[in-house]
């Protein structure tokens, strides 16, 4: 991927702050959330979950998950950009990605009152799961006028 394709679909995904995951079974039933997501400089995409959720338990059985992210205020008649994202979501155990976190936190238009270290580490000790990314399809018509989006794999 080119360094000017992967700071443009950074940009936008820095713009928005939820997402929708999809996950499956084991039997392959498929199941949807909506969850709050902040990006690190590397394309990959954290969550917050409580491994109780449906979500967190399918992606225990299978770490393939799916991903959209889309402004749900923009016209329809107007510029269309949103992003698909197929990879693998693993669940981030321990302090050792706290750090990447908040940084990925403080780039990101999330907020949520004052989240520090110590939140950031305790909430490492939960549920954090970490999307990295396979292949994405970012939707941009006003970038893109002729093919609408561009399509890469990681």
């Amino acid at each position: 991927m080119k360094n000017d394709t992967k700071e443009v679909v950074l940009k936008y995904l820095r713009t928005q702050y939820v997402m929708g995951v999809a996950t499956s079974d084991k039997k392959g039933n498929l199941w949807p959330a909506t969850v709050y997501y902040i990006v690190d400089d590397d394309l990959n995409i954290y969550f917050m979950s409580s491994p109780k959720t449906i979500h967190a338990q399918n992606i225990r059985v299978s770490s393939e998950v799916a991903l959209i992210v889309a402004d749900s205020d923009q016209n329809m008649s107007g510029d269309q950009i949103g992003i698909q994202i197929s990879g693998i979501c693993t669940r981030v155990r321990g302090v050792s990605h706290v750090k990447n976190l908040v940084d990925a936190y403080k780039k990101s238009k999330l907020k949520v009152g004052s989240l520090t270290f110590v939140a950031f580490k305790k909430a490492a000790t939960s549920g954090i799961y970490k999307v990295t990314p396979k292949k994405i399809k970012y939707f941009n018509t006003k970038l893109y006028p002729k093919d609408k989006f561009i399509e890469f794999e990681i």
